[in-house]
């Protein structure tokens, strides 16, 4: 069995767990609405100024950030791996 390098299965568990999709929205709006709003710009709009790429690297930034912050009912990591992991 090949070993999986991607998050797609965290991305999945983050969508179909109660509030963690709505944080995790929370948490990259911190992280990308402040420019946005500055130059009057969209999501779209940061992609086609600076390409589909670098916009994807910005929303990797809140994504991370997302993965450390602590709630009252816990750490999504951890949720993630108690219930998933080996």
């Amino acid at each position: 069995m090949a070993e999986r390098n991607d998050i797609s299965g965290l991305l999945a568990f983050i969508g179909r767990e109660g509030d963690w999709r709505e944080r995790l929205q929370d948490v990259v709006a911190e992280h990308l609405l402040p420019a946005l709003e500055e130059f009057e710009i969209d999501q779209d709009g940061l992609a086609d100024l600076l390409g589909e790429q670098w916009s994807g690297v910005l929303w990797g930034c809140g994504f991370e950030d997302f993965l450390g912050q602590r709630y009252e009912d816990g750490n999504i990591v951890d949720l993630y791996l108690k219930r998933r992991g080996w």
